[in-house]
C-alpha cells in the first residue's frame, strides 16, 4: 500500500515535470528530456532483472495514462482560463481564488511598467547575456520576463 501511494506519486511528479519542462525548455532539450532514455531502455532491456524490465514498463504506462487522464481534463476545461501564477509557477484555473488572481494582476502591472535599467539587470540575472549555454539560464526569469515586460510594446 505504502509501495503504491509512492508510485503514484512519482509518476504525478514525472509527469508534471515532464509537462513543465515543455513549457519552459527550449524544444530541442524538451525533445530530448521526454524521450526518458534511461527509463525506456530499463523497460525494454531483457538483460536486466525481469522485476527492474517491469518497473520500468509499468512506470512508462502509468505516464502514459497520467497524461491522458491530463490532456482529457484539460480538454474538459476549455472554458476556463488557465494561466500560470507569479508565485509558484504551478498551472491554475483563473478565477478560482480571487486573492492570488488579484497578486498576479499587480505582479503583471509591476512587470508591464518595468524601466530600461530594472529590464537590463533582469536580463543580466537571467544569464542569458552572460552565457550561450541554455543550460545556466534561469528559466524562471525568463518566463517572468516573456509574460511581462516584453509583451509591454511601450
Amino acid at each position: 500500500e505504502k509501495l503504491y501511494m509512492v508510485a503514484q506519486k512519482a509518476t504525478v511528479l514525472l509527469g508534471e515535470l515532464l509537462h513543465l519542462s515543455n513549457t519552459l525548455l527550449p524544444p530541442s532539450q524538451c525533445a530530448r528530456l521526454q524521450t526518458l532514455p534511461a527509463l525506456v531502455n530499463k523497460a525494454i532491456s531483457f538483460k536486466l532483472d525481469p522485476r527492474t524490465r517491469s518497473r520500468g514498463s509499468t512506470m512508462v504506462t502509468n505516464l502514459h495514462s497520467y497524461s491522458h487522464i491530463k490532456a482529457t481534463a484539460n480538454s474538459a476545461n476549455t472554458h476556463h482560463s488557465v494561466i500560470v501564477t507569479g508565485a509558484n509557477k504551478w498551472r491554475r484555473i483563473k478565477g478560482k481564488d480571487r486573492r492570488l488572481d488579484k497578486i498576479d494582476e499587480v505582479k503583471m502591472k509591476i512587470n508591464f511598467s518595468m524601466d530600461d535599467a530594472q529590464l537590463a539587470q533582469r536580463m543580466k540575472d537571467s544569464n542569458v547575456l552572460m552565457t550561450k549555454d541554455h543550460l545556466k539560464w534561469q528559466w524562471e526569469i525568463i518566463s517572468e520576463l516573456l509574460s511581462g515586460a516584453l509583451t509591454n510594446p511601450a
